[in-house]
């Protein structure tokens, strides 16, 4: 069911249905801040549950320190400021 608010000005009334408005809009990994509570709020966010740390290391093949996560993924911060992914 749709849920219809009417807005009021001086010059017009507007409708606007709030059906296909969602609270949160997509967010790709690497638009995430750079620090771990940004991280773990996206994980939280993309999981459906929390999501902790395991452990810390250095990827050999990449040359980063990578953060290993509950949800099974490594994630490191690469040259660009970025959060990816690390399979190794």
């Amino acid at each position: 069911m749709a849920v219809y608010r009417t807005y009021s000005t001086d010059f017009c009334h507007v409708t606007m249905s709030s059906a296909f408005v969602k609270e949160s809009e997509y967010q790709p990994l690497k638009d995430v801040a750079p620090n771990m509570a940004s991280l773990l709020i996206y994980l939280k966010r993309e999981n459906d549950s929390p999501v902790y740390q395991l452990r810390t290391r250095l990827s050999e093949k990449h040359s980063i320190e990578v953060y290993e996560m509950s949800d099974g993924l490594g994630y490191a911060i690469n040259a660009e400021e970025q959060w990816q992914v690390i399979l190794d």
